[in-house]
């Protein structure tokens, strides 16, 4: 187990590297390649994942790039289902729609949890519903 969370941290370490690159770039699709990982060794390695981040996780990866979704990860360690998606600003709602509509299919109750960050999160939050 030590193994595996260490993988993770020096793992999490380069992705973040890449990722700010990847931002520095505007390589949507880069950075969300590695959101995706950064998901995986969250889930695989530091085992900080339930149900509902998988769902979120699985969710994002089926709409994809072509429907707007660059990559998504949990956050705020996993046990309790929350989330961050890196998608195209102008294809939000309807990904919001995507994800809500999924989420009670698979969950049997809603997620009520969807926001959007603008200005580079530098604007503060605003929900959608």
């Amino acid at each position: 187990m030590v193994f595996r969370r260490a993988r993770h941290v020096i793992g999490e370490i380069e992705r973040t590297v890449h990722a700010a690159e990847g931002v520095r770039a505007s390589n949507w699709p880069a950075v969300g390649q590695l959101m995706y990982a950064s998901h995986a060794s969250l889930r695989d390695d530091y085992e900080v994942s339930c149900h509902e981040t998988r769902c979120r996780g699985r969710n994002c990866g089926a709409i994809g790039i072509p429907g707007g979704v660059y990559g998504c990860r949990m956050t705020g360690g996993g046990f309790g289902g929350c989330a961050v998606a890196l998608v195209k600003s102008d294809a939000v709602v309807a990904i919001s729609k995507k994800i809500a509509a999924a989420y009670k299919k698979e969950n049997r109750h809603r997620s009520d949890d969807i926001c959007l960050a603008s200005g580079g999160g530098r604007n503060g939050d605003q929900g959608l519903s």
